[in-house]
């Protein structure tokens, strides 16, 4: 498993989804990236970052956590092996 929060803010949207495959690449077979937003960024940017997620990944599980500023963790492994 790894665990991206704040640090994908740090990533130029045009490098999210070259950023994720690096990362991903030594994950064992079983193992999945995780990524957690923060609910109280700007909109515009989670929702790129989260569209190219869930276009460019295989999305295995997603959700809200309203108790927690509407953070979502969103879990997805690469669709053709890195």
């Amino acid at each position: 498993m790894i665990m991206f929060a704040e640090s994908m803010y740090q990533v130029p949207l045009g490098k999210v989804k070259r950023a994720l495959e690096h990362y991903a690449k030594p994950v064992k077979p079983a193992g999945v990236p995780i990524v957690r937003t923060d609910g109280g960024t700007i909109k515009h940017r989670r929702q790129t970052m989260l569209r190219i997620i869930e276009r460019e990944f295989a999305v295995i599980e997603s959700s809200r956590h309203p108790e927690d500023h509407g953070s979502l963790v969103i879990v997805f492994r690469p669709r053709h092996p890195c």
